[in-house]
């Protein structure tokens, strides 16, 4: 059967008296004069060429095929409906699927609070997480493979991808426990000269690894080189094995290491930058533009 707006207009009519039974009451219902329902009803009628209610005076019955129509006038109003509902929804932005990439290091602090953000305020948007590096973010973003990306450092701005600012996150000291600075709440960067550095291993695009390098070295504080690792609790694990002291992000002070602790750092420069990133072409996109508007509010409320 063929349904014009016309018809669809007469299958919502039909529901109406249909769950009514009575003529009156669904006119009311419907906020139309009853003489206008009954001719609509008469009219579905005469296209489907046979009766679907029987009416006397006293009551009105639905007739056989009007039951075998009523599931199905159900079935095409609940899908239009949700279409429509849909529709509106992937207009304003609130509905879809977003793929986002993060650097390891965004993960204790950003990341959960951005996915919180989305989970109250849209339910409805599928978020695909990978794990990645600020390069591959990047790279992965210039590719379409990621639609938002959360990286270290306010780099891989260009004509492709746009890069904010999301937060400055202090940079601290994890040291062994039994270290004779260790008791200390805050350092300064030149008390640990000398001490032997774990670091990260050197990525090709800027990231944590070249923030704290930009850090050391900008406080000219020399440091003996000793372990290098990709992961951050690696870092920390090797610290914990006395192999030496690590420049970890702040938010890793939460992940709790048996024989680790963490000292402030003093120095003003002890910061690293989170940013997220996203291509251009799609600032005009509502979902990708309400997900990064959701990310800058979410992490500035937890800042403040």
């Amino acid at each position: 059967m063929y349904i014009n707006v016309m018809e669809f207009r007469q299958l919502k009519y039909f529901v109406a008296v249909a769950e009514e039974m009575h003529f009156n009451r669904a006119s009311q219902r419907l906020h139309i004069a009853q003489p206008a329902l009954s001719q609509q009803i008469q009219s579905l009628e005469a296209q489907l060429k046979t009766k679907l209610f029987n009416r006397t005076t006293r009551k009105v019955e639905l007739t056989e095929a009007g039951a075998a129509l009523l599931p199905v006038a159900r079935s095409i109003l609940s899908a239009v409906d949700s279409a429509v509902r849909t529709v509106e929804k992937s207009a304003r932005g609130i509905i879809g699927t977003v793929k986002l990439g993060f650097v390891a290091s965004a993960a204790v602090y950003v990341i959960p609070r951005i996915m919180d953000g989305m989970k109250k305020a849209w339910p409805q948007i599928d978020v695909e997480l990978e794990e990645a590096t600020t390069a591959e973010v990047l790279s992965g973003l210039r590719r379409n493979e990621f639609d938002i990306g959360i990286i270290r450092g306010l780099v891989g701005h260009s004509e492709q991808v746009r890069v904010e600012r999301l937060m400055e996150e202090r940079l601290v000291v994890a040291l062994h426990e039994s270290h004779p600075l260790a008791q200390h709440r805050s350092l300064s960067l030149s008390q640990l000269a000398g001490e032997t550095l774990v670091s990260f291993r050197q990525r090709d695009v800027a990231g944590l690894f070249d923030r704290v390098e930009q850090v050391l070295n900008q406080s000219q504080v020399e440091f003996v080189r000793g372990q290098q690792a990709t992961q951050l609790l690696t870092i920390v694990g090797l610290v914990a094995a006395r192999l030496g002291i690590a420049v970890v992000p702040q938010s890793l002070v939460a992940v709790k290491v048996p024989g680790v602790v963490y000292c402030d750092l003093l120095d003003d420069i002890a910061y690293s930058t989170i940013a997220i990133a996203h291509r251009t072409e799609d600032s005009s996109k509502l979902l990708v533009r309400n997900c990064v508007e959701l990310a800058h509010r979410v992490v500035s409320e937890r800042e403040d």
